[in-house]
């Protein structure tokens, strides 16, 4: 089985990563509004698997990344604000892109605001990192990110999820899709390929991806319909970019939930996708999680 993937977290108003970097930790906050005191977004932190994404409103107060970083005596140094024009952070893949040994970051932004796109940090190695825009074209509209060694040469590729797929009323959406790496941790000189979105079994459209792997040459992508009521993964085959569909599920379940954020390959040649913690037993009517073939 092939499976190669970063590490990597969703995010919806609050939420939080913690990196080993140099055997201390770093603290990642996606969080209030730049006024909002340090403490207050520490003690505001939910667990990274309560995580949930919220329905994008213009009238949200925008937000920024925030970065705490330890000092020798691991209490946290002052925050530090990264800013790159969107509405507030959905997504940070992690990954050694320039090869020294340390993670660095990819991030998107919501919202298909002019000015918010999908940059990178890189780490310099001492907790910090520097903001980095030559890596990737001036991409906007991403939701989801995920790098993701598709070649199996050691080079993450930038698999990127939009907020919906281009229409007649948003011809300039992000599709679902990826950059191949150039060998040398950009994204600059390898074309962007779309990946097609084939309608469900009553035409819904699905959009928003929240999640990818890759298993065996395919793509799993996870994505809801616009109102997060219904749920679809698509099986893509990098080698054609064929597309079909692993798994539909229409309406909420019982218990009100709609979609589920995460997906992992499990035994038995199967799939999982959970909201929650891994180890609870799967019951979609309870909203804990669902299983279906690859």
């Amino acid at each position: 089985m092939t499976r190669q993937r970063s590490l990597r977290i969703k995010i919806g108003i609050l939420s939080a990563l913690v990196l080993s970097l140099a055997a201390l930790p770093v603290l990642i906050a996606f969080a209030a509004p730049a006024s909002t005191p340090a403490q207050a977004v520490l003690s505001a932190l939910p667990p990274v698997d309560s995580a949930e994404r919220a329905p994008v409103s213009p009238s949200q107060p925008k937000r920024h990344d925030r970065m705490l970083t330890p000092n020798s005596s691991l209490s946290f140094l002052p925050v530090v604000l990264y800013d790159s024009g969107g509405l507030y952070a959905t997504s940070v893949a992690v990954s050694d892109l320039n090869g020294d040994g340390k993670p660095d970051l990819v991030l998107t932004w919501t919202n298909d605001e002019p000015n918010s796109r999908v940059y990178v940090l890189i780490n310099n190695g001492n907790g910090a990192f520097t903001e980095d825009f030559s890596r990737l074209p001036a991409i906007s509209g991403a939701y989801s990110a995920e790098l993701i060694d598709t070649q199996g040469t050691g080079h993450y590729d930038l698999l990127l999820g939009g907020n919906g797929p281009p229409d007649a009323n948003n011809p300039d959406r992000l599709p679902n899709g990826y950059f191949k790496n150039d060998g040398n941790g950009r994204f600059l000189n390898t074309p962007y390929v779309a990946f097609s979105n084939p309608a469900g079994s009553t035409g819904i459209r699905y959009g928003l991806a929240l999640d990818f792997i890759f298993l065996n040459g395919f793509v799993y992508v996870s994505q809801v319909d616009p109102y997060y009521e219904n749920m679809a993964v698509h099986k893509v085959k990098l080698s054609d970019l064929s597309v079909t569909t692993a798994y539909e599920h229409l309406g909420p379940y019982s218990q009100g939930c709609g979609w589920f954020a995460w997906m992992y390959p499990t035994s038995g040649g199967r799939i999982v996708s959970q909201s929650a913690n891994v180890e609870i037993p799967l019951d979609p009517e309870t909203c804990r999680g669902v299983s279906f073939p690859q």
